[in-house]
């Protein structure tokens, strides 16, 4: 094999995702996310040196494929790509086209199965072939001259498996992994194979039988029985797996001539990766280029950074910085004393070392549960220079009256870490968090806006200090005693409370130079408390209303599949991709649109273009749509009633969403629909306690203000200052006509013309939304553009801005980075720029609600209410209160919502009262299609 020319195939997706999850994170100065770049990086030199390879391919993924049209439950299990692994994409391939490197991705098809075809043509044309990919479902390709190279651990760590390595680890060969697959099923892919089966039973019927097929043939031979029974049952399952299983080795790619690029052989343009490592910020692999270029093994120099213990991000990457972190070292306060809260010296001296601190590192030592359920054990307290006091709880959670005095006194100032919780913890034992004068969990929130995973405190104490805490994994967890864990966690707390004032040093300045640390402290650290006691009091739910309502979609979805096997004339697994193509597309003839590998499409978009001239496709659509809301609502939110409160208390996160939007988790009780009816039934359920009343405060319209405000178009403006219907009067300037002509569906087209050009909606798009020609779509936009040509400017000079800067802000200076704006790849530019256009916005929107609570919150502790805020859902506060305090309250929180901010389209609040959410809801002034793309 020595003698032969070297291919080396990547699969660029697997090992993208496998070097994000194995590195922690990293931005550029500009907030880029750069960790999964890196590590790919270090990928491709490694192979460098070890392979010296003839000719590279990286294969690409393509959006779905032929195996998601088949089961559309395929991958349905991932989550949600994390945006800051999305936005490394289009980097990534920069970097493999600046390494001269081949990339290819076919559409409807996986990146494995380009591979599996690249492989095949490539050992039949002499190559010795290497795949290299972080997913073990390509070793199924393994064979004579094709191996197959898998990252153990981040993506350097590797092991190469050959035929012989292969029936080592599995005890079957290559040509059976699908078959494998096929019968105990595969998590990560969503791939059902046979319930039951696991792996060893599947590898001994394999090597009993050889494949699927011959399982399934000598079915009634199989002892147990039982195993043969559910062979037989799940029979469907198998064959449907092995399908989704089997890489394809024939995909159709008249583009790549191997023979070729054998011929050309491989070079990188290190003129391109200078340019690239430069605009990245790898300033070391910068320094380290000429080693590159002449071909030393140079990985192995700086292998060690994606796993070193003492490797800083920031370090070599931010410049010249306000505060420079402290070396890398454990975290070990010089001193740990705890408080003996009963002995009064011990006590004093405390309480003495607090009166000298500038501020305190506050820090819970709780056990390891959420908010709701976390028992409180004590807190630690730094008070600077390594100093650290423990103050255990008394029986029952209680501080002694010192501590909790200190814990409430406003003038003592705490640094926390996840304020919210912290504040929602001590309030379940009737203490009021108060002095909070910095966050830093807030803080790295905001200088990464756009990033959507949490911000733990061993990354952010690390990332921003060089402090190393070790929290206890589950597995150590299993292995320790009860009486082990929670010493370790006291352990835990010292370190983390001292680590809290040395991140502080190193983010304060960094928000200041940026300009966000006034939203820290105007915006965040005021409303975290009003979050967290909106977590504790939860919203009482009438779970007979939800189970009445559960027998009521019973029936609705009972009857629909009656009328849908009446319409087929036979009775199938509506719910079966595969059943149900042949249903319509087969026996019943409907004309399908689309056509796919597998059969004809039963997607929601390819069924909805059907839905108008097929009763039976509608009802399948309908079927679908009940289903789910009894899946997700109906049957769910019951069970999370907790017993000691007897409500539901859903999850606020604060510093999640780049725009700043507080989110709703456990369950999200924003995504329940508004419109339809069953949505109001699912808000019906949610009712004022016994001799109380909800009441709902609800901006209006207030995107579309802020909108006028910041484009200044004056005669946007001027319609809101008067108190006109906004659509009736746009659609009159629109449609060139007298605002007392127009009609409703020249009102309802300008109002998806008025939020589709905050949203960046295309002209395809609103000709889809509104049902008529692409042409009349695009004289719609135009004739509104030119009617308010300050819209126009706004969003070419916001867009110019990112171009520029890198980011866009709200009015009250919150961040948002754009890294693909100015990106070659003409998609990741266009929704950059939707991205930059609408984050002022939608930004400012979620800034005002944040200053709303805070205001209303005040008022109704400067006028006595009674009055408890429940939630806040999208530009509603909802509140619980006595049915005496209404004619009071009312204008109250109006007034206070209305005076936080002044727009030059005034802010306005509708306020409404009754016993369910539903009496109390408003509709949303945006169109159904646009708000969800909002969310």
């Amino acid at each position: 094999m020595s003698n032969l020319k070297k291919l080396v195939l990547i699969d660029g997706n697997s090992l993208l995702y496998r070097g994000f999850f194995a590195m922690r994170a990293l931005t550029t100065s500009a907030g880029q996310h750069t960790n999964a770049i890196y590590s790919f990086t270090m990928m491709l030199l490694t192979l460098l040196d070890d392979q010296k390879p003839d000719v590279m391919i990286c294969a690409w993924d393509k959006g779905k494929t032929f195996r998601h049209d088949e089961y559309a439950e395929y991958k349905g299990t991932r989550k949600t790509t994390p945006p800051e692994l999305t936005d490394q994409v289009p980097l990534s391939r920069e970097l493999v086209e600046s390494f001269n490197i081949e990339q290819v991705a076919a559409a409807g098809y996986e990146a494995d199965d380009v591979i599996g075809t690249l492989a095949t043509q490539g050992a039949a044309a002499g190559f010795d072939v290497v795949i290299v990919s972080g997913d073990l479902d390509a070793l199924q390709l393994v064979a004579p001259n094709i191996r197959v190279m898998t990252t153990i651990k981040g993506v350097t760590d590797t092991v190469i498996y050959d035929e012989e390595k292969v029936v080592e680890r599995y005890g079957l060969r290559p040509d059976q992994l699908a078959d494998y697959r096929a019968l105990k099923g595969d998590a990560s892919d969503n791939i059902p194979g046979v319930p039951g089966i696991g792996e060893k039973t599947a590898t001994t019927l394999l090597q009993t039988y050889g494949t699927a097929e011959e399982v399934l043939a000598h079915a009634d031979d199989i002892k147990p029985v039982r195993i043969g029974q559910l062979i037989k049952t799940n029979a469907d399952d198998m064959k449907l797996s092995k399908r989704l299983a089997i890489i394809v080795r024939d995909v159709p790619l008249p583009d790549v001539d191997l023979a070729a690029l054998g011929e050309t052989g491989w070079a990188a343009n290190w003129n391109a990766v200078r340019d690239l490592f430069k605009r990245l910020e790898f300033r070391t692999l910068v320094r380290r280029l000429p080693k590159l270029e002449a071909g030393a093994d140079v990985s192995k120099t700086y292998d060690d950074r994606l796993d070193a213990d003492d490797y800083d991000p920031f370090a070599d990457d931010m410049g010249a910085e306000p505060a420079t972190p402290e070396p890398v070292r454990e975290a070990e306060p010089a001193n740990w004393q705890t408080v003996e809260p009963d002995i009064d010296e011990s006590l004093d001296a405390f309480l003495a070392a607090v009166r000298r601190a500038d501020a305190l590192g506050l820090r819970l030592d709780t056990t390891d549960a959420p908010m709701m359920d976390a028992v409180l054990r004590g807190a630690a307290f730094a008070t600077g220079g390594g100093d650290v006091w423990y103050v255990p709880c008394e029986a029952g959670g209680a501080f002694v009256e010192p501590v909790q005095a200190l814990l409430e006194n406003p003038a003592v100032r705490k640094v926390c870490h996840d304020q919210k919780n912290d504040a929602g913890v001590l309030l379940r034992y009737h203490i009021h968090l108060r002095g909070v004068v910095f966050d830093t969990e807030i803080g790295a929130y905001l200088l990464h806006a756009g990033r959507r995973a949490a911000f733990p405190l061993t990354d952010t104490a690390k990332d921003y200090a060089n402090r190393e805490l070790h929290p206890l994994d589950k597995k150590e967890r299993k292995e320790l005693e009860d009486s082990d864990i929670a010493a370790h966690e006291r352990s835990e707390t010292f370190a983390a409370a001292d680590a809290l004032l040395a991140v502080r040093k190193v983010q304060e300045p960094r928000l200041s130079v940026e300009g966000t640390l006034r939203v820290m402290e105007t915006l965040e650290l005021p409303v975290s408390p009003i979050l967290a006691g909106m977590e504790t009091t939860g919203m009482v739910l009438d779970s007979g209303a939800l189970a009445r309502m559960t027998g009521e979609l019973e029936t609705k979805i009972g009857e629909l599949e009656a009328q849908i096997y009446e319409i087929a004339g036979e009775t199938f697994s509506i719910t079966s991709t595969k059943q149900l193509q042949e249903v319509l597309f087969e026996k019943l003839k409907v004309p399908a649109n689309k056509k796919t590998k597998t059969g004809y499409s039963t997607g929601v978009e390819a069924l909805e273009e059907l839905a108008g001239d097929f009763p039976i496709v509608a009802k399948v659509l309908a079927h679908r749509g009940l289903m789910k809301l009894k899946n997700t609502y109906a049957d769910a939110m019951p069970k999370l009633v907790r017993e000691d409160t007897h409500r539901l208390h859903t999850t606020l996160n604060q510093a999640l969403v780049a725009t700043g939007r507080v989110s709703s988790s456990n369950p999200n009780l924003q995504n329940i629909p508004v419109r339809t009816e069953i949505g109001r039934e699912i808000r019906r359920a949610f009712v004022a306690p016994p001799g109380q009343i909800l009441v709902s405060a609800d901006y209006s319209q207030i995107e579309l203000r802020i909108f006028a405000h910041v484009t200044k178009d004056p005669a946007l403006v001027a319609a809101f200052s008067s108190g006109e219907d906004i659509h009736k009067y746009t659609a009159g300037k629109m449609y060139g006509i007298p605002a007392k002509d127009v009609t409703s569906d020249m009102r309802r087209a300008a109002k998806t013309v008025n939020y589709a050009v905050i949203y960046g909606i295309s002209e395809f798009a609103l000709a889809k939304r509104l049902g008529i020609p692409y042409g009349e779509a695009k004289e719609l936009k135009q004739s509104y553009l030119s009617r308010f040509p300050g819209v126009s400017e706004y969003i070419d000079s916001t867009v110019a801005f990112a171009r520029e800067n890198g980011y866009v802000q709200t009015l009250f200076g919150r961040r948002r980075y754009i890294p693909d704006i100015n990106s070659r790849v003409f998609q990741f530019r266009q929704a950059s720029e939707r991205a930059a256009a609408n984050m002022p916005v939608q930004g400012t929107s979620a800034d005002i609600m944040k200053l709303a609570m805070v205001a209303v919150r005040d008022s109704l502790e400067k006028h006595g209410f009674a009055a408890k805020m429940l939630l806040q859902v999208h530009d509603e506060l909802l509140f619980e209160t006595s049915p005496d305090e209404v004619a009071s309250l009312a204008p109250a929180i109006r007034t206070a919502m209305t005076g936080v901010y002044s727009l030059d389209a005034p802010l306005e609040v509708e306020v409404k009262t009754g016993l369910t959410w539903a009496d109390v809801t408003s509709v949303p002034d945006e169109p159904d299609d646009i708000a969800l793309e909002v969310l």
